[in-house]
């Protein structure tokens, strides 16, 4: 599954050149499968040249969600809460959107 949409609400830089930015993320439509090891996120399409170092959950209404990047893999991987633990998400993707602080170069 690819990104839906997504669009860049704030761009700043670190004293490093590293560039911050606040992105609202439009993800599935009920319909898409989510895919096995996550979602992979568009540098080139974010304005990074090289890798992204860190993402953040900034905003999210169900607090049921947690949001990962795994760095190695370059994918944005969601787990939901379950029985008391959680596990990474899997079927169908609802229709959902996050606010995300991603730091990167």
């Amino acid at each position: 599954m690819a990104l839906s949409t997504f669009s860049i609400l704030k761009r700043s830089k670190l004293e490093d050149s590293r560039q911050i930015l606040n992105v609202s993320l439009a993800l599935g439509d009920g319909s898409a499968a989510y895919p096995a090891g996550g979602i992979e996120i568009p540098l080139a399409q974010l304005g990074f040249r090289m890798s992204i170092d860190s993402v953040m959950l900034m905003n999210d209404a169900a607090s049921t969600r947690m949001v990962k990047y795994d760095v190695t893999n370059k994918k944005l991987r969601i787990y939901v809460e379950g029985a008391a633990v959680y596990a990474e998400m899997s079927g169908t993707v609802p229709a959902m959107t996050l606010e995300l602080l991603v730091i990167g170069a």
